[in-house]
């Protein structure tokens, strides 16, 4: 057919939009793809412990690792309650330990004492075994007469000046404390024991020296040769004689033995009362020489 004939005016055609052109967006990389764990490699488990029946004991007395713990909000310590009840059981136990560290202090002394008497009977041993059995005479004052209560003070001296020993510290180790000689010698060896008789008496102060030796001693298992005639640390500290609390003091005997007590313990009830400074314990011993301080 013939073809349609064409307008008069021709519609035109559309606008052209020219499209934009399209970005390019790389891709995302892949994650890795997760590894298979590694095997780990582990030691041969350690032998069995071997336990013998002590510590398998031990090991039941020992807290397990596995016990329940306490929580840790929960506070650790003591109460109050807890803390008195200490302090309660401490103090009972101070006062049950106080006496006997007490009487374990006043043993050890008397134990000192004794010691110490004992090693001024032996000094006074070897002195008379060298200076023919007579007990030594001292005196401060070599222009007068020795007395008796001189004697018994410084009867010390001639054992230095023979060298038994040193000092008076040596043999009296007391004597620093006390600033004086803590032992004396009994004037019934250096007196005449006729003047040491009730009723006849004399003070033996003004008097002359009587020598006495060792032989003519009749009880020597009975009569004190030296004394502690001041105590020094003891319960109470003071003179060991005569006063109405009297402290333990140490006494040898004239056969090196000694003898520890109150001066109670040298008295008899039956004694006559002191006269002229004579009839005191182990000091001025009634019958002198032949007299006793201590009786079977």
């Amino acid at each position: 057919p013939p073809p349609p004939p064409s307008p008069a005016h021709p519609t035109p055609p559309p606008p052209h939009h020219p499209t934009p052109p399209r970005q390019h967006t790389p891709p995302l990389p892949r994650p890795p793809a997760p590894r298979p764990p590694a095997t780990p490699i582990h030691d041969p488990p350690p032998p069995p412990p071997v336990y013998t029946p002590c510590m398998q004991r031990l090991k039941r007395m020992l807290p397990r690792h596995d016990m329940p713990r306490p929580r840790s909000g929960r506070r650790l310590g003591f109460t109050i309650v807890e803390l008195l009840v200490c302090i309660g059981v401490v103090a009972v136990l101070i006062d049950l330990l106080i006496p006997t560290l007490g009487t374990s202090k006043r043993k050890a002394k008397i134990v000192g004492s004794q010691l110490t008497a004992h090693q001024c009977s032996l000094l006074l041993d070897m002195y008379l075994t060298d200076y023919r059995e007579v007990y030594p005479i001292a005196s401060s004052d070599t222009a007068t007469a020795v007395t008796p209560g001189e004697a018994s003070r410084l009867w010390y001296q001639p054992l230095v000046l023979a060298g038994y020993a040193d000092s008076v510290a040596q043999i009296d180790p007391d004597s620093i404390k006390a600033g004086k000689a803590t032992y004396r010698m009994s004037i019934a060896l250096a007196y005449d024991d006729a003047l040491m008789i009730p009723g006849n008496t004399v003070a033996p102060w003004p008097q002359v020296i009587s020598p006495v030796r060792r032989h003519e001693v009749r009880y020597p298992d009975s009569k004190g040769s030296v004394y502690q005639y001041f105590v020094v640390g003891g319960d109470p500290q003071g003179f060991w004689c005569c006063l109405p609390v009297a402290p333990t003091g140490a006494v040898a005997m004239c056969d090196n033995s000694v003898r520890s007590g109150p001066w109670t313990a040298f008295v008899r009830e039956s004694d006559p009362p002191v006269e002229n400074a004579i009839g005191l314990p182990v000091y001025t011993t009634w019958a002198g020489r032949v007299g006793r301080d201590i009786w079977p």
